[in-house]
């Protein structure tokens, strides 16, 4: 049934297509392409029946469009999302610590960049100067209490 509906689908869509362009544009006309109106659509003239053979043809695509959606929408409900298996998500083994941070950095710091077009060359760890101590923060001034005015309620 369902090739059917899309042979017929398939159809009605180039039908639609061809009547579309063959319509007359607002004050041409159509029959003098085929050598004149009267003789070729009868006495009403091009337009009554190209209007009627576009709105028959566009029901007909409308039908067959929503029955095939009908239809495919009943078919089957399985999805490939939900056979595809799921990995459960692990924490690393251990966390790094801020002093491995401070050591890759060191690491990377000492190394010279590469010489053109080679590797990089091997250096010697640059001297340490030690570390002059923080200053000990000292605490914020407390701000005063606040006073109402007076005559007026907080």
């Amino acid at each position: 049934m369902i090739p059917f509906l899309i042979t017929v689908h398939v159809i009605v869509c180039f039908a639609l297509v061809i009547i579309v362009l063959l319509n007359a544009g607002k004050g041409a006309d159509v029959g003098a392409v085929f050598g004149g109106s009267q003789a070729m659509f009868g006495g009403e003239g091009p337009a009554n029946f190209m209007n009627k053979l576009t709105a028959g043809v566009a029901v007909a695509f409308m039908v067959t469009s929503m029955v095939l959606a009908l239809m495919a929408s009943r078919g089957s409900t399985t999805s490939v999302v939900e056979e595809t298996p799921v990995a459960p998500i692990t924490a690393p083994a251990t966390t790094p610590s801020p002093g491995d941070l401070q050591k890759a950095m060191e690491e990377m710091a000492t190394k010279t960049p590469p010489a053109e077009g080679g590797a990089p060359e091997a250096s010697t760890p640059a001297a340490t100067t030690p570390e002059a101590p923080a200053p000990e923060a000292t605490p914020a001034p407390e701000a005063p209490p606040v006073v109402p005015a007076e005559g007026k309620k907080p």
